[in-house]
């Protein structure tokens, strides 16, 4: 089974946490990186999205951009707005979003359980994304975002965390409405009363198959650890993944409708909404919102084939419209977020894409019967709401 282990965590000055704190890496545009860097010298997406410092031509993957990384990491801490910890720690993490408040645990896991499967997966990944975390971690020779894990609690993890953030946080910052706060956990009795906890659970990957293959493509014998974010499964919310696409695939609109009927019940909604429930997708065509009712989700038991996303990919995107790998398709996208549904309407509105699909969330009990039975999901079938922050724990391989 999976463990937990503390480590010496690199952080912002508790002055500046609010400052540095920057959103995921990969959720924010190159637009949005350029005005929050131009905005604060801070910000920690200088050092995981440095494009955003070098000129437009430059590509997010080109040899400049992870030595811009390094030399910005470098910055910060010469100029000692990130200081490393002189004991090793576990860091209890509260998301605050006006949604309710989540609570987890920062720690590095062993990559070699992930790669004896005892850290469990439910999504392929990209080698070129692979190759992109893989050069910036060489770069800064550390691990700077973590992986967000999950694990089946009943109650016992979720108490524990609890009794410590019963005092001020070391540090906290918001982004985007949501306040981070971190808890530093130096007491090695309750460090190892974390880890008891945590020493017989299978972990499961909720976000971050890239990070953690990247983890395990740059392991050595004395560094074979990855940065987590682990959460009790009951504190995580998914939110739908949803798909838009280019064309038709040369169908007319009233084609597409005679082939989807073969599989779903067809209904005309009157405004834009999100699906009720599973076994339902809602689609955005020409004018019209049309709720797509699947025929057989009672009678299907695989819980891969249960997947609204899984049905869509097989019955409607491959045999329909021609997509038969959304990963590298470039007439597919994907929209996720609080503003997914009105970005989706406004672009086949538009006609800047043609249909849309607005699909209900995948249920976290899904992920886990997926990933136990060693199965995987279609690419981006999962959107978790709030994301993990960026800048406030970094696991550096050199402290």
């Amino acid at each position: 089974m999976a463990q937990i282990f503390p480590f010496k965590g690199i952080s912002p000055k508790p002055e500046l946490a609010a400052k540095v704190i920057a959103p995921p890496y990969d959720v924010v545009t190159r637009e949005q990186v350029k005005t929050w860097g131009q905005e604060n010298p801070y910000n920690f997406l200088h050092v995981t999205r440095p494009e955003g410092d070098l000129p437009d031509d430059v590509v997010f993957n080109d040899e400049q951009t992870y030595k811009q990384a390094q030399t910005y990491w470098q910055k910060l801490l010469n100029e000692q707005v990130l200081i490393g910890s002189d004991q090793a720690a576990l860091y209890v993490y509260e998301m605050h979003a006006p949604s309710g408040r989540q609570l987890g645990l920062l720690s590095l896991v062993d990559i070699l359980e992930y790669e004896k499967g005892d850290i469990r997966r439910h999504e392929l990944t990209r080698p070129d994304k692979e190759d992109d975390r893989i050069k910036h971690i060489q770069a800064v020779n550390g691990q700077l975002s973590p992986v967000l894990l999950t694990v089946k609690d009943s109650g016992e993890i979720l108490q524990q965390l609890q009794k410590l953030t019963h005092t001020q946080p070391d540090l906290e910052g918001a982004v985007d409405g949501v306040h981070h706060k971190i808890w530093k956990i130096t007491d090695t009795q309750q460090q190892q009363a974390l880890t008891n906890l945590f020493q017989d659970k299978m972990l499961y990957i909720a976000d971050g198959h890239h990070r953690t293959a990247a983890a395990l493509r740059t392991k050595t014998e004395k560094n074979h650890y990855c940065l987590a974010a682990i959460f009790p499964a009951q504190q995580l919310d998914i939110w739908g993944y949803h798909r838009v696409v280019k064309d038709l695939n040369g169908l007319s609109a009233e084609q597409m409708m005679e082939q989807l009927a073969e599989h779903y019940e067809i209904n005309l909604l009157d405004e834009a909404a999100m699906p009720a429930k599973p076994g339902d997708i809602h689609m955005f065509l020409g004018n019209n919102l049309y709720c797509l009712s699947r025929y057989d989700l009672e009678q299907e038991t695989d819980p891969v084939a249960r997947l609204d996303v899984d049905h869509l990919a097989k019955n409607v995107l491959a045999p329909m419209l021609g997509i038969t790998d959304v990963r590298t398709d470039p007439r597919i996208a994907f929209v996720g977020g609080p503003d997914a549904l009105d970005r989706m309407h406004q672009q086949v509105a538009s006609g800047k894409q043609a249909v849309a699909f607005v699909m209900y969330p995948t249920q976290m009990q899904q992920l886990l019967d997926v990933s136990d039975a060693n199965e995987l999901m279609p690419p981006k079938s999962t959107w978790f709401e709030p994301k993990l922050a960026d800048g406030l724990v970094c696991y550096s391989f050199t402290i």
